[in-house]
């Protein structure tokens, strides 16, 4: 009962002020009519525009906070590409040795690299630092040779000024057909699959090839390759790096940890080590080649499991 009189008590108060305001109004009394209008406004005013202060600030802070949480995630998207960048690159240094012991290759090797990118730069990169000769490369565009190598480093930043391969100095531009078919100690295709085929696998002059782009040799090339003696580290096991650290990283996001990049290696380089040795060995208790002997070992793995 006390709340309904309030309430119009309040209500006769407001219909009163609503009427002085309109007589003074029609009366020309408009001193008055700012008077009041001036009482009954200013706070609300005010208000209004401590209001809009208030949500102008908190916008100004909201979306500097989403701005810094955007950069944030750009940045940590960018260590993650790094942080797998780096391990593609251990991975390829741990499967250079175990390379040159496995597949007795000279302690100073000719390669041949098809693709420049993100994975054919630094798998050069990285024969071309440990003392091999880079003698071919190739990017979208075309192909170069150079039968002495090409200065890798050098050849990266040409790539990055220029765009393109073409043009860079002591190299002969040759085709794609004819960077495949050089004679060379190692062959890495690093940039489309199905690039060695039953057309031109009897023309390949490699004495090993190791596949770092997925799938560029086709099936019926797989027979040929092994029928003259050329071994192939098939893609399952060399450019497994990536894949086997994205398992860590769902590993350390379920237990909240967070692995250092020597702990990340230190459980790589065993995993890969391993996994090496048993493909070769299946391979060879199977007189098949290494892609076989993987798939080979990767049955009798699953059919462990279900037993």
């Amino acid at each position: 009962m006390l709340k309904f009189k309030f309430q119009r008590k309040i209500t006769v108060i407001i219909l009163v002020f609503c009427l002085i305001i309109i007589l003074s109004y029609y009366l020309g009394l408009s001193r008055l009519t700012t008077r009041y209008i001036t009482i009954f406004t200013n706070p609300i005013i005010a208000t209004a525009n401590y209001t809009a202060a208030a949500l102008s600030d908190f916008l100004a802070v909201y979306l500097a906070r989403a701005d810094l949480s955007k950069k944030n995630d750009d940045l940590n998207q960018k260590l993650i590409e790094l942080a797998k960048k780096n391990v593609a690159l251990e991975t390829l240094r741990q499967e250079n040795e175990w390379l040159k012991k496995e597949l007795k290759l000279p302690e100073k090797c000719k390669v041949v690299v098809q693709g420049f990118g993100n994975v054919g730069s630094y798998a050069a990169l990285i024969w071309n630092k440990a003392g091999h000769d880079i003698v071919g490369l190739s990017d979208s565009k075309n192909g170069i040779y150079n039968e002495k190598g090409f200065d890798i480093e050098k050849l990266m930043k040409y790539k990055k000024d220029t765009g393109s391969l073409s043009g860079f100095s002591n190299a002969k531009e040759i085709t794609n057909k004819e960077l495949l078919e050089t004679e060379c100690d190692l062959l890495i295709p690093a940039a489309f699959e199905n690039q060695i085929t039953g057309t031109n696998a009897e023309k390949i002059k490699a004495k090993a090839i190791l596949e770092l782009a997925n799938g560029p040799i086709a099936p019926e090339a797989d027979e040929i390759l092994f029928k003259k003696g050329i071994p192939v580290v098939p893609d399952i096991l060399a450019n497994s790096g990536g894949v086997i650290v994205s398992y860590f990283e769902w590993v350390q996001n379920l237990k909240g940890e967070h692995w250092s990049e020597k702990e990340v290696f230190d459980k790589l380089q065993p995993m890969l080590e391993d996994s090496a040795k048993k493909i070769v060995e299946k391979a060879k208790e199977s007189n098949t080649d290494l892609r076989r002997g993987a798939f080979i070992l990767a049955l009798e793995r699953i059919e462990a499991k279900t037993q």
